[in-house]
């Protein structure tokens, strides 16, 4: 169900979301906010409960058998081996909030969006250009940001994971 859900939510396309969002709650900076929000859970979502979803089950029945409780086996065995699923919905979120913040302009967010608009409306390329490259570079510090994370936490899951689980 879970699944079905995000599948059907990513599916509708970010110009959509913002549309949406905009009779319901109105325009300005709240709106964007949830707008954003919307667009970058699905993939989060959708990747934990992958990660979650897809351990292996000799694994959870052989924490059980040891005696591990639900919160255990979830806490020592489920999270730890979803870690990577995990965070590669967290990356790809990063860049989906970027490219939707740009797109929120319409609705009153301003920003780099803002500029990127007035540039089309214009037919100014310098105006599209000082919206669009910082765009550009801001989502490539996103994705160097969250390897950085992601990084510093699989070292960290590295040293928290108990011998007997690691291979």
């Amino acid at each position: 169900m879970v699944i079905r859900f995000a599948n059907l939510a990513q599916a509708v396309p970010s110009f959509a979301v913002v549309a949406i969002v905009v009779p319901l709650i109105g325009i300005g900076f709240t709106p964007v906010i949830i707008a954003i929000i919307l667009r970058a859970l699905l993939p989060i979502i959708k990747n934990t409960y992958i990660g979650l979803s897809n351990i292996d089950p000799l694994l959870i029945e052989y924490a059980k058998g040891i005696g591990l409780t639900t919160w255990q086996v979830n806490g020592h065995i489920r999270f730890p081996n979803a870690y990577q699923a995990m965070f590669a919905g967290i990356k790809f979120a990063a860049i989906l909030a970027n490219s939707i913040a740009i797109l929120t302009a319409i609705i009153g967010s301003s920003g780099l969006g803002e500029l990127v608009f007035e540039g089309l409306i214009a037919f100014n390329a310098n105006k599209i250009l000082a919206g669009a490259l910082p765009a550009i570079v801001f989502a490539l510090f996103i994705v160097h940001c969250s390897l950085f994370i992601d990084v510093s936490f699989s070292v960290l899951e590295k040293r928290l994971t108990p011998v007997y689980l690691k291979n």
